[in-house]
């Protein structure tokens, strides 16, 4: 007899979730609620630190690409291979660890190649 495999949730499912207990929040708390759901409570405590979030990422990201095209990873590694050495990891890492201190995002890339 084969094995049920269980189908996963969709994507859908969290934000539906999400989107349904706001709208009971809404309905039942609607007084109370009026004022978190304005746009200028909105745009100062949600917007604006999302945003200032999004400009240090570019900012990050632009300075790790840019030091892996100038080929300045291996530069780095040589400053971080003593470190992973100790560790016992691969040289790669290196390389990896050294981006690392200016975009997370990119060092797991180059990790992950």
């Amino acid at each position: 007899m084969a094995a049920r495999v269980k189908a996963k949730a969709g994507p859908w499912l969290p934000a539906a979730a999400a989107a349904g207990l706001t709208l009971v929040f809404i309905v039942f708390k609607g007084e109370e609620m009026s004022g978190f759901l304005q746009l200028s409570h909105l745009g100062r405590s949600v917007l604006r630190p999302m945003a200032r979030a999004m400009v240090f990422m570019v900012i990050g990201l632009t300075a790790a690409m840019l030091i892996e095209a100038l080929g300045w990873t291996t530069r780095l590694a040589r400053l971080a291979a003593p470190l992973t050495r100790r560790a016992r990891l691969p040289r790669a890492a290196a390389a990896s660890f050294a981006t690392a201190v200016v975009s997370n995002p990119a060092a797991n890339a180059m990790l992950s190649e």
